[in-house]
Protein backbone atom coordinates (compact mmCIF):
# COMPACT_ATOMS: atom_id res chain seq x y z
CA UNK A 1 0.00 0.00 0.00
CA UNK A 2 1.28 3.50 -0.77
CA UNK A 3 1.15 6.07 1.90
CA UNK A 4 -2.23 7.66 0.90
CA UNK A 5 -3.72 4.51 1.69
CA UNK A 6 -2.28 2.97 4.42
CA UNK A 7 -3.63 2.11 7.22
CA UNK A 8 -2.24 3.52 11.03
CA UNK A 9 -0.83 1.42 13.15
CA UNK A 10 0.44 2.36 16.81
CA UNK A 11 3.68 2.58 15.47
CA UNK A 12 2.90 5.39 13.02
CA UNK A 13 -0.25 7.01 14.81
CA UNK A 14 1.59 10.56 15.73
CA UNK A 15 0.05 13.58 18.08
CA UNK A 16 -0.38 14.93 14.41
CA UNK A 17 -2.83 11.56 13.43
CA UNK A 18 -4.67 11.99 17.09
CA UNK A 19 -5.73 15.60 15.83
CA UNK A 20 -7.00 14.30 12.91
CA UNK A 21 -8.94 11.48 14.69
CA UNK A 22 -10.16 14.60 17.00
CA UNK A 23 -11.64 16.29 14.33
CA UNK A 24 -12.94 14.14 12.43
CA UNK A 25 -14.81 12.29 15.45
CA UNK A 26 -16.28 15.63 16.22
CA UNK A 27 -16.73 17.41 13.20
CA UNK A 28 -19.24 14.03 11.67
CA UNK A 29 -20.47 13.75 15.43
CA UNK A 30 -21.98 17.19 14.93
CA UNK A 31 -23.52 16.78 12.04
CA UNK A 32 -24.95 13.49 12.70
CA UNK A 33 -26.42 15.06 16.34
CA UNK A 34 -28.00 18.26 14.45
CA UNK A 35 -29.78 15.96 11.75
CA UNK A 36 -30.93 13.10 14.05
CA UNK A 37 -32.41 16.44 16.04
CA UNK A 38 -34.47 17.40 13.56
CA UNK A 39 -35.78 13.85 12.42
CA UNK A 40 -36.70 12.53 15.69
CA UNK A 41 -38.61 16.35 16.14
CA UNK A 42 -40.09 15.84 13.04
CA UNK A 43 -41.36 12.33 13.95
CA UNK A 44 -42.49 14.15 17.78
CA UNK A 45 -44.29 17.09 16.32
CA UNK A 46 -46.01 15.15 12.90
CA UNK A 47 -47.27 12.49 15.32
CA UNK A 48 -49.02 15.15 17.21
CA UNK A 49 -50.31 17.18 14.54
CA UNK A 50 -52.01 14.22 12.79
CA UNK A 51 -53.93 13.51 15.78
CA UNK A 52 -54.59 17.55 16.01
CA UNK A 53 -55.66 17.31 12.97
CA UNK A 54 -58.63 14.05 13.22
CA UNK A 55 -59.60 16.36 15.99
CA UNK A 56 -60.25 19.75 13.71
CA UNK A 57 -57.78 21.50 16.17
CA UNK A 58 -56.01 22.84 12.77
CA UNK A 59 -52.49 22.47 14.33
CA UNK A 60 -49.74 24.76 13.02
CA UNK A 61 -45.70 23.06 13.43
CA UNK A 62 -43.36 25.37 13.90
CA UNK A 63 -39.25 24.76 14.62
CA UNK A 64 -40.28 24.99 17.96
CA UNK A 65 -43.89 23.29 18.92
CA UNK A 66 -46.77 23.12 17.73
CA UNK A 67 -49.10 25.65 17.91
CA UNK A 68 -53.50 24.81 17.39
CA UNK A 69 -55.41 27.83 15.80
CA UNK A 70 -58.30 25.98 17.20
CA UNK A 71 -58.06 26.87 21.39
CA UNK A 72 -61.89 25.95 22.60
CA UNK A 73 -63.96 22.42 22.27
CA UNK A 74 -60.85 20.61 24.13
CA UNK A 75 -61.92 17.53 25.96
CA UNK A 76 -59.13 15.23 27.73
CA UNK A 77 -59.25 12.67 25.51
CA UNK A 78 -57.74 15.48 22.55
CA UNK A 79 -55.42 16.28 25.40
CA UNK A 80 -53.49 12.68 25.87
CA UNK A 81 -54.11 12.15 22.82
CA UNK A 82 -52.60 15.13 21.27
CA UNK A 83 -49.94 15.29 23.33
CA UNK A 84 -49.03 11.87 24.87
CA UNK A 85 -48.79 9.81 21.76
CA UNK A 86 -45.74 11.84 20.39
CA UNK A 87 -43.95 10.58 23.46
CA UNK A 88 -45.76 6.82 23.38
CA UNK A 89 -44.36 7.01 19.88
CA UNK A 90 -40.99 8.27 20.92
CA UNK A 91 -40.75 5.17 23.19
CA UNK A 92 -41.76 2.89 20.45
CA UNK A 93 -39.13 4.28 18.44
CA UNK A 94 -36.43 3.90 20.80
CA UNK A 95 -36.99 0.27 21.28
CA UNK A 96 -37.11 -0.33 18.09
CA UNK A 97 -33.67 2.01 17.22
CA UNK A 98 -32.52 0.03 20.12
CA UNK A 99 -32.78 -3.43 18.12
CA UNK A 100 -31.73 -1.83 14.60
CA UNK A 101 -28.48 -0.57 16.32
CA UNK A 102 -27.82 -4.26 17.09
CA UNK A 103 -28.08 -5.23 13.85
CA UNK A 104 -26.69 -2.33 11.79
CA UNK A 105 -24.04 -3.48 8.91
CA UNK A 106 -20.33 -2.13 10.08
CA UNK A 107 -19.66 -1.82 6.13
CA UNK A 108 -21.56 1.86 6.47
CA UNK A 109 -18.89 3.39 8.70
CA UNK A 110 -21.23 6.13 9.89
CA UNK A 111 -24.47 4.17 9.89
CA UNK A 112 -23.65 2.88 13.94
CA UNK A 113 -23.22 6.72 14.82
CA UNK A 114 -26.10 7.58 12.96
CA UNK A 115 -28.86 4.82 14.61
CA UNK A 116 -26.91 6.28 18.06
CA UNK A 117 -27.91 9.11 17.73
CA UNK A 118 -31.23 8.45 16.74
CA UNK A 119 -31.61 6.54 19.78
CA UNK A 120 -30.64 9.06 22.24
CA UNK A 121 -32.95 11.99 21.05
CA UNK A 122 -35.50 9.43 21.00
CA UNK A 123 -35.34 8.14 24.27
CA UNK A 124 -34.48 11.95 25.85
CA UNK A 125 -37.75 12.66 24.37
CA UNK A 126 -39.59 9.76 25.65
CA UNK A 127 -37.87 9.92 29.48
CA UNK A 128 -36.66 12.69 29.71
CA UNK A 129 -40.20 14.85 28.87
CA UNK A 130 -41.08 15.91 32.41
CA UNK A 131 -38.52 18.68 32.70
CA UNK A 132 -38.76 20.19 29.84
CA UNK A 133 -42.85 20.42 30.24
CA UNK A 134 -42.82 22.23 33.46
CA UNK A 135 -40.15 24.89 32.84
CA UNK A 136 -42.52 25.32 29.55
CA UNK A 137 -45.74 24.72 30.46
CA UNK A 138 -46.47 23.23 27.54
CA UNK A 139 -46.79 19.64 26.11
CA UNK A 140 -46.10 16.98 29.13
CA UNK A 141 -47.31 19.71 31.98
CA UNK A 142 -50.44 20.68 29.38
CA UNK A 143 -51.54 16.83 29.34
CA UNK A 144 -50.69 16.36 33.32
CA UNK A 145 -52.95 19.40 34.02
CA UNK A 146 -55.67 17.68 32.40
CA UNK A 147 -54.97 14.47 34.64
CA UNK A 148 -55.26 16.65 37.83
CA UNK A 149 -51.42 15.93 38.33
CA UNK A 150 -50.66 17.96 41.59
CA UNK A 151 -47.25 19.17 42.79
CA UNK A 152 -46.37 15.72 44.42
CA UNK A 153 -47.14 13.97 41.60
CA UNK A 154 -45.09 15.51 39.28
CA UNK A 155 -42.14 15.51 41.20
CA UNK A 156 -42.86 11.47 41.33
CA UNK A 157 -42.47 12.08 37.95
CA UNK A 158 -39.51 14.06 37.88
CA UNK A 159 -37.53 12.11 39.86
CA UNK A 160 -38.47 9.09 37.87
CA UNK A 161 -37.93 11.27 34.78
CA UNK A 162 -33.99 11.70 35.99
CA UNK A 163 -33.38 8.44 37.24
CA UNK A 164 -34.40 6.92 33.97
CA UNK A 165 -32.51 8.84 31.69
CA UNK A 166 -29.49 8.39 34.21
CA UNK A 167 -29.38 4.89 34.42
CA UNK A 168 -29.94 3.90 30.92
CA UNK A 169 -27.28 6.69 29.86
CA UNK A 170 -25.02 4.60 32.08
CA UNK A 171 -26.44 1.48 29.71
CA UNK A 172 -25.69 3.03 26.20
CA UNK A 173 -21.85 3.55 27.16
CA UNK A 174 -21.25 0.40 25.33
CA UNK A 175 -22.99 1.01 22.37
CA UNK A 176 -21.51 4.96 22.30
CA UNK A 177 -18.48 2.80 22.28
CA UNK A 178 -19.90 0.43 19.98
CA UNK A 179 -20.76 3.48 17.62
CA UNK A 180 -17.45 4.30 16.72
CA UNK A 181 -15.88 4.77 13.37
CA UNK A 182 -12.05 4.39 13.79
CA UNK A 183 -10.21 1.45 15.83
CA UNK A 184 -7.47 4.23 17.24
CA UNK A 185 -10.86 5.92 19.11
CA UNK A 186 -11.71 2.51 21.07
CA UNK A 187 -8.44 1.88 22.54
CA UNK A 188 -8.74 1.78 26.51
CA UNK A 189 -6.02 5.30 26.47
CA UNK A 190 -8.48 6.88 24.11
CA UNK A 191 -11.91 6.37 25.42
CA UNK A 192 -12.26 9.25 27.60
CA UNK A 193 -11.42 11.37 24.78
CA UNK A 194 -13.71 9.78 22.30
CA UNK A 195 -16.86 10.28 24.57
CA UNK A 196 -15.98 14.04 24.78
CA UNK A 197 -14.84 14.12 20.89
CA UNK A 198 -17.68 11.53 19.48
CA UNK A 199 -20.54 12.43 22.10
CA UNK A 200 -19.94 15.64 24.64
CA UNK A 201 -18.58 18.39 22.15
CA UNK A 202 -21.12 17.85 19.12
CA UNK A 203 -24.05 17.88 22.17
CA UNK A 204 -22.70 21.23 23.35
CA UNK A 205 -21.91 22.72 19.77
CA UNK A 206 -24.97 21.38 18.59
CA UNK A 207 -27.21 22.49 21.88
CA UNK A 208 -25.60 26.13 20.66
CA UNK A 209 -26.48 26.14 17.17
CA UNK A 210 -29.86 25.14 17.66
CA UNK A 211 -30.29 27.57 20.43
CA UNK A 212 -29.04 30.31 18.36
CA UNK A 213 -31.40 28.97 15.11
CA UNK A 214 -34.16 29.56 17.32
CA UNK A 215 -33.51 33.55 17.72
CA UNK A 216 -35.86 35.85 17.87
CA UNK A 217 -38.30 33.10 18.81
CA UNK A 218 -35.95 32.10 22.35
CA UNK A 219 -38.36 32.86 24.62
CA UNK A 220 -41.21 30.44 22.90
CA UNK A 221 -38.71 27.97 22.45
CA UNK A 222 -37.96 26.84 26.07
CA UNK A 223 -39.38 23.46 25.80
CA UNK A 224 -36.73 22.72 23.25
CA UNK A 225 -33.87 23.88 24.34
CA UNK A 226 -34.62 22.51 28.09
CA UNK A 227 -35.40 19.27 26.32
CA UNK A 228 -31.67 19.81 24.49
CA UNK A 229 -30.46 20.08 27.54
CA UNK A 230 -31.59 17.37 29.13
CA UNK A 231 -29.62 15.42 26.96
CA UNK A 232 -27.07 15.73 29.82
CA UNK A 233 -28.57 13.07 31.70
CA UNK A 234 -28.17 10.75 29.06
CA UNK A 235 -23.97 11.79 28.12
CA UNK A 236 -22.61 12.41 32.17
CA UNK A 237 -22.85 9.44 33.21
CA UNK A 238 -21.14 7.00 30.82
CA UNK A 239 -18.46 9.01 31.83
CA UNK A 240 -19.07 7.28 35.74
CA UNK A 241 -19.97 3.52 34.01
CA UNK A 242 -16.95 4.14 31.43
CA UNK A 243 -14.71 3.03 34.00
CA UNK A 244 -16.17 -0.55 33.65
CA UNK A 245 -15.63 -1.48 30.21
CA UNK A 246 -12.16 0.39 30.01
CA UNK A 247 -10.50 -2.35 29.39
CA UNK A 248 -12.67 -4.48 27.81
CA UNK A 249 -12.96 -5.21 24.79
CA UNK A 250 -16.36 -3.76 22.76
CA UNK A 251 -15.77 -4.60 18.67
CA UNK A 252 -13.29 -4.65 15.72
CA UNK A 253 -13.33 -1.03 13.77
CA UNK A 254 -11.61 0.32 10.58
CA UNK A 255 -8.19 1.91 10.97
CA UNK A 256 -7.79 5.17 10.80
CA UNK A 257 -6.17 5.91 7.38
CA UNK A 258 -3.00 8.34 6.43
CA UNK A 259 -5.57 10.92 4.26
CA UNK A 260 -9.16 9.85 6.04
CA UNK A 261 -11.06 12.60 4.16
CA UNK A 262 -13.53 15.07 5.59
CA UNK A 263 -17.05 13.27 4.75
CA UNK A 264 -18.12 16.81 3.03
CA UNK A 265 -21.38 15.20 1.87
CA UNK A 266 -22.38 14.41 5.51
CA UNK A 267 -21.41 18.57 6.39
CA UNK A 268 -22.99 19.71 3.58
CA UNK A 269 -26.80 17.46 4.18
CA UNK A 270 -26.52 19.03 8.21
CA UNK A 271 -26.39 22.83 6.60
CA UNK A 272 -29.25 22.18 4.14
CA UNK A 273 -31.49 20.35 6.40
CA UNK A 274 -30.59 22.78 9.12
CA UNK A 275 -31.54 25.79 7.10
CA UNK A 276 -34.51 24.21 5.42
CA UNK A 277 -35.95 23.37 8.80
CA UNK A 278 -35.30 27.02 10.17
CA UNK A 279 -36.73 28.52 7.16
CA UNK A 280 -39.43 26.00 6.20
CA UNK A 281 -40.75 25.93 9.62
CA UNK A 282 -40.31 29.36 10.84
CA UNK A 283 -43.62 30.91 9.69
CA UNK A 284 -45.37 27.75 10.70
CA UNK A 285 -46.68 24.64 8.11
CA UNK A 286 -50.50 25.06 8.68
CA UNK A 287 -52.47 21.96 8.74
Amino acid sequence: MNEKTSPLDDRTFSRRHVRKLASLTLLHGLCLFVITYILVYLVHGLTSVSLATAASKNPVLFHNKVLFITTTGWNLYDAISIYGSPILIMAILSGFLFQAFKRTNDKYLLQKPFVFWLLLHSFNRFAGCVLPGMVSNESFKYMADWLYIGPYGLFVFVVASLIATVLVGGFFTKMALQSAVYAQSIKSNYRLKYLNQALLYPWLIGTAILTCIQWPHIRSSTHEIATLLMMAFLIFPMYYYLKFLNKKPVSRRKPLYENEPINLKLVAYAAIILTAFRLGLGNGLYF
